[in-house]
């Protein structure tokens, strides 16, 4: 009995890997499925970019802003961790 269970599971599995879906909505559904994540892909290497942008002109900020606090007896960097980066620009602007 479970011999025949495990049979036609098989035989399903195979059919759906095969590319024959079982019905044409799921077909549909497989489709929509493989497009979603390559849009999640696509969307998760962007986030991946900008996080490395923001992570290099938040550096960036950081030694400009100790070049203003030793250059003009500025404190800019006791805000730097606190504030923004339009914050931070304005403040070394």
């Amino acid at each position: 009995m479970e011999d025949e269970e495990d049979d036609q599971g098989e035989s399903k599995k195979k059919t759906r890997e095969s590319g024959q879906a079982f019905s044409p909505e799921i077909a549909e559904l497989d489709k929509l499925i493989i497009n979603k994540g390559k849009d999640k892909e696509k969307t998760d290497e962007l986030c991946k970019k900008v996080n490395l942008v923001n992570d290099q002109v938040t550096g960036w900020c950081s030694k400009v802003i100790q070049k203003v606090d030793q250059q003009f007896g500025e404190n800019v960097s006791a805000h730097e961790h606190k504030k923004s980066l339009s914050f931070l620009f304005e403040m070394i602007s």
